[in-house]
């Protein structure tokens, strides 16, 4: 994006703020654990007949949860046990037994390193694994704003995403980009980018 093109107000503007991904807060020792390869689990493993009773996750509806069942075919259902819209409540449901909790990465609830996040390889299983998760941005609106405003709205965008970057799940545990990203993203990617690594982390 050249100087010109930065100066025009356009009715919407966005800057990524952090990334999550869905993950299985199994515990240690849990039958799942030899299935985890780098801190990944390939969703379809949780298909499996021995395993998709002992799923427990968020109600339907709930991002979480529509993000996993995007993940069925006909030949790959999930069926989830047990429900419920808080995360730490799902943890301790399978903190002491075989259930698999699936949560988001930014969710309030102590985290463990060893917690692999969920991963597809499509619904043909061929296709280069990707996480499954999703992006969060800061958007605002420039059309129809006084001129003087334009650049202290966009000042205001740029802390608020520096901030939130600075607490991305994503860039501590896992790393790659999501299935999902806030619209196209390159731009606003590497115009944040540009940002984080000028600005120092407290």
């Amino acid at each position: 994006m050249d100087e010109d093109e930065a100066r025009i107000a356009r009715p919407l503007r966005y800057l990524p703020a952090y990334r999550w991904a869905l993950a299985a807060a199994i515990r240690e020792g849990h039958p799942l654990a030899g299935e985890v390869e780098g801190g990944q689990l390939d969703v379809s493993v949780l298909a499996s007949s021995e395993l998709s009773h002992r799923i427990v996750a968020a109600p339907p509806g709930h991002a979480s949860r529509v993000l996993l069942e995007q993940q069925q075919t006909p030949s790959r259902r999930f069926a989830v046990s047990t429900t419920s819209p808080e995360p730490a409540a799902l943890v301790a449901l399978g903190s002491a037994s075989d259930r698999v909790p699936i949560i988001p990465t930014d969710s309030e609830v102590e985290w463990h390193s060893k917690w692999p996040v969920l991963t597809s390889r499509g619904f043909t299983g061929r296709e280069e694994p990707k996480v499954l998760g999703g992006a969060f941005a800061v958007y605002w609106r420039e059309h129809a704003q006084p001129s003087g405003l334009i650049e202290p709205l966009r000042k205001f965008a740029e802390q608020v995403a520096i901030a939130a970057s600075h607490l991305d799940p994503g860039t501590e545990s896992w790393g790659a980009s999501p299935l999902s990203e806030p619209g196209p993203p390159a731009e606003a990617w590497s115009t944040l980018a540009k940002i984080r690594t000028a600005t120092p982390r407290n």
